[in-house]
């Protein structure tokens, strides 16, 4: 099973929206995801909204700063 628990998206210092990341984590064949922005969780809803577009499981997290 493959897992990424620290990701970031544009929301934070990411470079793709939060769909995309979850776009780009079912290319890379992950299971679940973690969008862990920093000190914000504004990109949890987008991601929400991608996973069944793209199958994996999201898990909400944050970094503080």
């Amino acid at each position: 099973m493959r897992i990424d628990l620290h990701t970031h998206s544009f929301v934070s210092d990411g470079t793709q929206s939060p769909r995309e990341v979850m776009l780009s984590a079912a290319q890379a064949g992950l299971v679940v995801m973690a969008l862990t922005d920093h000190d914000t969780t504004l990109g949890w809803t987008e991601a929400e909204n991608a996973v069944s577009e793209t199958g994996v499981a999201l898990v909400r997290g944050i970094e503080i700063s």
